[in-house]
């Protein structure tokens, strides 16, 4: 019996991040909010929480970064559960600090989420 719901697609959080540097404002805003909601919806689903916020409050400050955190702690309690190393599992509070200083967080949560995806694909 699996511990997790299905894996998702491994996405280069330093690209997405530089990408939505070099965009506009408008295109960057479309851009964030495209990645959010696939990625956040794929580790809802990984994870297999329903109760957790809705991608487009990552346009309201401070609720974002709640948001990035709440995501970032049930990714974690999933990686313990699948065996995941503690060294490789993903800090819920560093990711929700670097949230608020123009959303750096994106780059650990992305790389963590790839991280869990392929440690999850090889069991």
């Amino acid at each position: 019996m699996a511990n997790h719901g299905p894996i998702g697609q491994p996405r280069n959080g330093i690209l997405i991040f530089v990408v939505f540097l070099c965009l506009s404002w408008i295109g960057w805003l479309i851009g964030t909010f495209v990645w959010m909601k696939k990625t956040l919806e794929e580790v809802a689903a990984f994870t297999q929480k329903t109760d957790m916020l809705k991608p487009i409050l990552f346009f309201i400050p401070i609720l974002n970064a709640y948001m990035l955190f709440q995501y970032a702690t049930a990714l974690k309690e999933t990686q313990q559960k699948i065996g995941m190393p503690a060294a490789d599992q993903i800090n819920p509070i560093l990711c929700c600090i670097l949230m608020i200083v123009y959303f750096i967080g994106i780059i650990p949560f992305q790389n963590n989420v790839n991280k869990t995806w392929e440690f999850a694909g090889k069991k």
